[in-house]
């Protein structure tokens, strides 16, 4: 368990290093497209693991917080922060009810404040 929870952890906080490695200014070639396409389909199949494994009560809530507030950082570029948001959407779609809790209303909100500046 320990081994598959370090392995999330080292996927979810290398995603922006994977996403930065397309951003260059020129076109990318049909190979790095599919790269980039590949990655992020990697990157959006975590996210759902981890959601997952928040259903099923193997992550706690205090870890899928630390997740949302790194989604929701300042990106350097409007892509970083599209994927960003999309990740985040679908870690909502599995775990926000599960997350929306009496206790953690404060921070729910908060959330749901930045989205909307975004």
């Amino acid at each position: 368990r320990r081994l598959l929870l370090a392995k999330c952890r080292e996927e979810f906080e290398s995603r922006t290093l994977a996403s930065a490695a397309f951003d260059r200014q020129d076109g990318l070639t049909p190979e790095e497209e599919e790269a980039r396409a590949e990655s992020k389909r990697k990157m959006l199949g975590n996210i759902r693991f981890i959601g997952e494994l928040a259903r099923l009560d193997m992550l706690h809530q205090s870890i899928l917080h630390k997740c949302v507030k790194q989604l929701l950082e300042k990106k350097r570029t409007q892509t970083d922060m599209a994927e960003s948001i999309e990740c985040l959407s679908h870690l909502m779609r599995t775990v926000g009810e599960r997350m929306d809790t009496d206790k953690a209303k404060g921070l729910m909100d908060q959330y749901f404040s930045r989205m909307r500046s975004v």
